[in-house]
């Protein structure tokens, strides 16, 4: 055991110690202070949770069981804009004015363009993508295989939006607007509020045909 070692395992915060330390920090170049702080102190990693309205598709005027989509760019409408609607049925009703489905993504990026809202359907996401503009405090809404076991997923398609990481970076926080994947959807839509899937359930769903197959929206609310 080499001497700092040696007073680290001694060091009380006692006056002498404290001038020790500040003068052999004082000696050094900060570039080295720094890197020996983060290894020696690092971060805990946090969580990074948007405060994302929350809708329910189930309780939709139209279309209840097929409208999961205008359900999940409504909210995340409502968090860039939050005056623009006044819930998830004005949003399904402009598709339904427009003559479209509820997943046309196409009107979909029009409709959300109507009320000041830029956004882009990608179908070449990646979690590090996706991890990144929640960092970056943009919601992303997600496409996924939610019918079947994580490794014979099938189904039409879902959506969902991304709302936050957890701690470990294992999982993202999601508002799931039909309830929860976890429980079967056997549970009142609340369930998906804040529901925290792994990624180990998510990512065969979402990430079908590779790592950066995801389908989803992503949005731009300074454009």
């Amino acid at each position: 055991m080499g001497f700092l070692a040696r007073a680290f395992e001694h060091y009380k915060g006692l006056p002498h110690q404290k001038e020790a330390v500040a003068k052999l920090e004082g000696m050094v170049e900060p570039h080295v202070v720094e890197a020996f702080a983060k290894v020696f102190s690092p971060e805990k990693p946090k969580k990074h949770i948007l405060q994302v309205p929350f809708y329910s598709q189930l309780d939709n005027l139209r279309m209840p069981y097929r409208t999961c989509n205008p359900s999940s760019c409504a909210m995340a409408l409502s968090y860039f804009r939050p005056d623009a609607i006044a819930g998830d049925d004005d949003l399904v009703s402009m598709i339904c004015e427009m003559g479209a489905e509820p997943g046309d993504h196409a009107q979909m990026t029009l409709a959300l363009r109507s009320y000041g809202l830029e956004s882009v359907f990608r179908y070449d996401l990646s979690r590090e993508w996706i991890e990144s503009e929640i960092k970056s405090d943009r919601p992303v809404v997600l496409g996924i295989l939610h019918q079947g076991p994580r490794s014979a997923p099938y189904g039409g398609g879902h959506m969902l939006v991304a709302v936050g990481t957890d701690e470990a970076h294992d999982s993202l926080v999601c508002h799931d607007p039909y309830g929860s994947l976890i429980s079967g959807y056997a549970g009142p839509a609340r369930e998906g509020r804040f529901v925290t899937y792994p990624w180990a359930e998510l990512g065969p769903r979402l990430l079908v045909e590779g790592p950066e197959s995801g389908w989803g929206r992503l949005f731009f609310p300074d454009k």
